[in-house]
């Protein structure tokens, strides 16, 4: 009889805690409060470029100029994001995870600089595009810097907790910056600059606590620092033993000579097996955005006084939207660990399915009831975002770890990156130029996408809650060819 592992397996220690803690946190927290802090301040940045314009060309903004202006400085951010994304990867071959974080907050505090200061200061639009732009590096590198770093740092056992991390703090990193950026708090004419300011007290708390923070065991094993390591480990653990920290080092050695193996993506789109796989990465990733969350998070305030809500009474509909998805993103772990990755994402995109509905027909249906459609316009935004953090956003990681396998997830994953954020500037460019097309039926594109992914997940992505590697891959498996499973590592019985 062999003992499971996992009652064995080390902990994490106080300081791993700490170096997990800070690193996970304030840079997934200066992510979210940069996607959410616009849309309070949209009416005070509408004046102030509004005054910019007119002393450079001696007139006022025209609605289709300020549109245009609207969604340049909004999608700039996301724009970013999908430059740096796929350097990520590209950058840990030359530099530690820490140091990549440590660039990502300096990165963040240079991009406030020039949006808070010289934006602020001169009501510049190009300079405050220019400083969305730079915080969105920063964020396209996070994206890829964040799960890693926590996967090389923390205790085996304890890293979905961990990975998790991050859409918690994205979701109260959200309540935050709508609520910094109220009108009557930071977001009016001339405070506006302090409110993109606070995103700068995470970064410096890092770059102060990074004296402290270590390097990862795997950083130090992959450069040759094997005693390092160990040494390493046995502060990051609470199971001091030397012998079990001998194995999770042996452990460590091994995913690092496997990682060698990686495909890349010429080998990939050349067998069906892993073809079908990074085509599933691709819809799953691009239906994160394609639901429609960019759009809520870049223009929620705009959704709601569209839609019939006062305007006055809109920001803090927003609060109150948001702060209701960090309740519920705190549950979302379990949730996915109780069902499945699968599951949950079919589940969540049906009923994303039917909150989109619920808005055309509050948005149709406005001029028959005006004063009861905005609540449940309300409503159906608030259903939104609960389901999208706790089923899409979280089961999509979750899942694509499940059906990817060693030598194909990094690949699929670096190109996934550049799906997930274009996916996420047609998301937040688009939205105001349906606002004046579409009008009532605005989220019908959402809505549309959102049936495609779901029919593909269906059809394509496996179930794979309580299945092997080998009856996953035989999903992607093409007709007529055998499955390669000389890269797949098998699961380990235990009796």
């Amino acid at each position: 009889m062999r003992p499971k592992e996992t009652n064995s397996e080390p902990t994490n220690s106080r300081f791993a805690v700490f170096c997990l803690f800070m690193t996970a946190f304030p840079l997934s927290f200066l992510v979210g409060y940069h996607m959410t802090w616009l849309s309070p301040v949209l009416p005070a940045l509408k004046i102030a470029f509004n005054e910019t314009y007119k002393n450079r060309y001696g007139e006022y903004l025209t609605e289709d100029t300020w549109t245009t202006l609207l969604t340049l400085s909004s999608s700039s951010m996301i724009v970013g994001a999908f430059l740096s994304g796929p350097f990520g990867k590209v950058m840990l071959r030359f530099i530690s995870t820490k140091h990549l974080v440590q660039l990502c907050h300096v990165m963040n505090l240079i991009a406030v600089a020039i949006t808070a200061l010289i934006g602020g200061l001169t009501w510049s639009y190009e300079s405050f595009m220019m400083g969305r732009l730079l915080a969105g590096l920063a964020s396209g590198l996070a994206y890829v810097t964040i799960p890693v770093t926590l996967a090389e740092t923390s205790a085996r056992k304890t890293q979905a907790f961990w990975q998790s991390m991050f859409g918690v703090s994205v979701a109260l990193s959200a309540v935050v910056a709508v609520s910094l950026s109220h009108p009557k708090v930071l977001g009016s004419l001339y405070r506006w600059p302090i409110a993109i300011s606070m995103i700068s007290i995470p970064s410096v708390a890092y770059l102060v606590a990074s004296v402290r923070i270590s390097e990862t065991p795997y950083y130090l094993t992959r450069n040759g620092h094997k005693e390092e390591a160990i040494a390493l480990l046995q502060r990051l653990r609470k199971d001091k033993d030397s012998h079990s920290m001998e194995q999770e080092l042996d452990r460590i050695q091994n995913e690092i000579d496997l990682a060698k193996k990686q495909l890349g993506i010429g080998q990939i789109i050349k067998t069906s097996q892993y073809r079908n796989q990074l085509f599933a990465v691709f819809a799953l990733l691009a239906n994160m955005s394609l639901t429609g969350i960019t759009n809520m998070f870049l223009y929620m305030d705009l959704i709601f006084t569209d839609a019939g809500v006062k305007p006055e009474v809109a920001p803090f509909a927003t609060i109150g939207v948001f702060f209701l998805q960090f309740v519920v993103t705190c549950f979302g772990p379990k949730l996915v660990m109780k069902f499945g990755g699968w599951k949950t994402n079919v589940t969540a995109s049906s009923i994303i399915i039917f909150t989109h509905v619920l808005f055309t027909i509050s948005q149709a249906a406005k001029h028959l009831a005006p004063t009861s459609m905005p609540y449940l316009a309300i409503v159906a935004v608030a259903l939104f975002l609960v389901v999208w953090s706790v089923g899409t956003q979280l089961a999509t990681f979750a899942l694509i770890s499940e059906i990817t396998i060693e030598p194909t997830r990094a690949t699929c994953l670096s190109y996934g990156t550049m799906v997930l954020w274009f996916s996420s500037w047609i998301c937040g460019f688009l939205p105001p130029y349906f606002q004046l097309s579409l009008k009532a039926y605005r989220m019908v594109p959402w809505l549309v996408c959102t049936i495609f992914f779901l029919i593909y997940t269906i059809v394509f992505v496996p179930e794979t809650k309580d299945k092997t590697i080998e009856e996953i891959q035989a999903k992607f498996h093409g007709k007529g060819d055998k499955v390669d499973n000389a890269n797949v590592p098998l699961k380990t019985v235990q009796m």
